[in-house]
């Protein structure tokens, strides 16, 4: 068995382009798979992302009624009766919601009923409008309790 000059500079020259084009090809290979886990944390770190965004406008929903909720109760509740006053300012008091609202509701009928149409027409239709939609409020308020928030924050609300 001879081994000659050719067939041994073929050998070590077919091995090493077999070896280069091996790693070439692993090279490849991980490359790609490399390119896919990424694609993959990206899409996840996206998902990660728009759950917590879901969930932060979702607290900042629930904060805003709760504290909505909280100033309509708390003016409301404050709307009560004077303690030790007399007679004559809890009538005085009492008198103001209905005499606005009356006072208001006329204005409103006369700047319809004349066409009149500026600034203060708007301004004293918009506040008539307002005071109407507040009372009717403290109505359903008078005639419910209430215990404000949504379903995430263990909302009740029970007749009287």
């Amino acid at each position: 068995m001879s081994i000659d000059i050719t067939s041994l500079i073929g050998n070590v020259a077919t091995g090493g382009l077999l070896g280069l084009l091996g790693n070439a090809l692993s090279f490849g290979m991980n490359y790609f798979k490399a390119k896919q886990e990424h694609g993959f944390r990206m899409a996840e770190m996206q998902r990660q992302a728009d759950i917590q965004n879901a969930k932060t406008a979702g607290d900042i929903a629930v904060a805003r009624e709760k504290g909505a909720a909280d100033a309509f109760t708390a003016s409301i509740q404050s709307d009560g009766r004077v303690k030790g006053a007399s007679t004559w300012v809890v009538n005085l008091r009492e008198s103001t919601r209905p005499v606005l609202t009356h006072g208001g509701l006329l204005a409103s009928i006369i700047f319809g009923l004349f066409s009149i149409e500026n600034a203060l027409s708007v301004t004293v239709n918009c506040y008539t409008g307002m005071m109407i939609a507040w009372w009717f409020g403290q109505r359903a308020m008078d005639r419910s309790q209430l215990s404000w928030g949504n379903s995430t924050t263990n909302a009740t609300i029970s007749s009287k």
